[in-house]
């Protein structure tokens, strides 16, 4: 017996799992599994940006199985199409931006400009693939739980690998003896050869993606998750803060620490727990160990947040954005239509600024920052209404945007690696359709017998039709599934 959303017949879910999408799935576990490494697994290619790493793999093996498996009935939601749509409209004017910004007028499209540009629809090519396969997959009440395993293994291993090679376990050079060593040839992943990449696990050289790639994969671990299990979150939580902490990121560090505020507040429970967690770490761990010079050296940098211009960092990203409000103020045309998809370190441009609002403004023009923020509106509105309590998705993706003010957290830049591409994945996820009670039971006559529904959170204004109703009979009632 079917059931309807919208009006729009709904396989039940035994005829989905009859679906040939085990390949599809597969390919997805593989994909997310892949982000607890990051490095390059050869040198084989024109530059070390576009060195292969395992997530690349992952991207093709995602590609082939979606390809050679039959389409999925699986019904997805409105808000994830939407989603879908705003990312090819995007995709679609990154392609023009850079073709006739960057090369026919050519105020940018030189150097630097067309290489990055390049690079840059390569990689959003990659990750439309991800958002468009884990959308459609089916994902059933055991394949959530294999998904939710898999989370869990690929967040532990990474906070573990970035706690141990803070420790100098493994050293860094040996993390990358089989990449060449030379800064020409192997630019910043020199930075694993100097020994300079403690804490950074096998992530990447830049330790803002490393902290903000903690920070999702913390908030998709708790994402799929069907249950609460409040000591364990915490001991996530608490985990991945450590992570951040080693990794010296501070907009990275201050971003998590406005996530676990936030899932804090809307699942209470959790601040008991956590004292409770902190006073046994205390009966382990020696107080002195918090005193050492490294964790202090630590400490120190990551309390300029309170007052960043005490950062060098921060000081230059200041000159930076004056440089580009310079740049405004002598091309006022620059700031409508941009200066072309990639060109921010073209000849046209001035360099990345550091800011993900303002790169966009630069490159995309204010036409482009509108949709961009506009995406985002409709992400957060979407996490909102699907997204089951507290919500850790939502307020990860409100915690990086308020970091994005220091880097380019959203956009595929050659330093954030596959970070868009997991994003891509964990929203896809976050959008699904929830299944009915009697869907979540497991397969067997009652599941096959009862329609499957997809919910919404409650209030959300989501027609919800129930066995026994027609598609002309939906019941708005709202669904008091979380």
């Amino acid at each position: 017996m079917p059931g309807f959303v919208r009006g729009r017949a709904v396989p039940a879910p035994a005829a989905v799992l009859g679906q040939p999408s085990r390949w599809p799935f597969v390919a997805l576990c593989i994909y997310l599994l892949s982000q607890a490494c990051l490095i390059p697994v050869m040198a084989l290619g024109p530059s070390w940006a576009i060195w292969p790493r395992l997530s690349d793999f992952a991207v093709g093996l995602l590609f082939a199985a979606t390809l050679v498996s039959r389409p999925s009935k699986w019904p997805i939601t409105e808000a994830s199409q939407t989603v879908f749509r705003l990312l090819v409209i995007a995709y679609i004017g990154a392609i023009v931006s850079f073709f006739l910004v960057n090369l026919l007028i050519g105020g940018a499209g030189r150097g630097l400009a067309i290489d990055d540009g390049q690079y840059y629809l390569y990689r959003i090519t990659q990750f439309l693939i991800v958002y468009w396969v884990a959308m459609r997959v089916p994902l059933t009440p055991s394949r959530q739980k294999i998904l939710a395993n898999v989370a869990t293994i690929t967040l532990v291993a990474t906070c573990v690998l970035c706690l141990l090679t803070w420790a100098g376990i493994p050293s860094g050079p040996r993390i990358v003896s089989h990449l060449p060593s030379s800064k020409e040839v192997a630019g910043p992943w020199v930075t694993y050869a100097l020994d300079e990449a403690r804490g950074y696990g096998l992530i990447s050289y830049n330790r803002a993606y490393v902290a903000a790639h903690l920070l999702l994969l913390t908030a998709l671990k708790l994402n799929l998750d069907v249950k609460r299990r409040p000591l364990l979150d915490v001991a996530y939580i608490g985990l991945a803060l450590a992570a951040c902490f080693v990794s010296g990121s501070r907009a990275g560090f201050a971003a998590m620490g406005l996530f676990t505020f936030a899932l804090f507040v809307r699942n209470p429970i959790y601040v008991p727990v956590a004292g409770l967690l902190l006073g046994l770490t205390s009966l382990f761990v020696s107080p002195e160990t918090f005193s050492s010079g490294d964790i202090t050296k630590i400490a120190e940098e990551q309390t300029k947040i309170a007052n960043p211009m005490e950062a060098e960092q921060f000081r230059a990203r200041v000159n930076l954005w004056s440089r580009w409000l310079d740049r405004f103020s002598r091309d006022p045309f620059a700031l409508v239509v941009g200066i072309g998809f990639g060109g921010a370190r073209g000849e046209g441009g001035v360099d990345m600024a550091h800011m993900q609002y303002l790169t966009v403004l630069g490159e995309l023009g204010i036409f482009g920052l509108l949709f961009y923020l506009w995406l985002f509106y409709t992400i957060l509105h979407g996490l909102w209404r699907y997204e089951p309590k507290p919500n850790p998705l939502f307020w990860a993706t409100v915690a990086l945007l308020f970091g994005a003010a220091t880097q380019e957290t959203f956009y595929p830049v050659v330093a954030f690696g596959h970070f868009l591409g997991l994003y891509a994945l964990a929203v896809a996820l976050a959008l699904r359709p929830q299944s009915a009670p009697a869907a979540a039971a497991g397969a067997g006559a009652a599941m096959s017998a009862a329609p499957f529904v997809p919910q919404a959170r409650v209030g959300a204004p989501w027609p919800v039709f129930q066995p026994g109703l027609g598609p002309g009979q939906p019941s708005l009632q709202p669904n008091p599934l979380r």
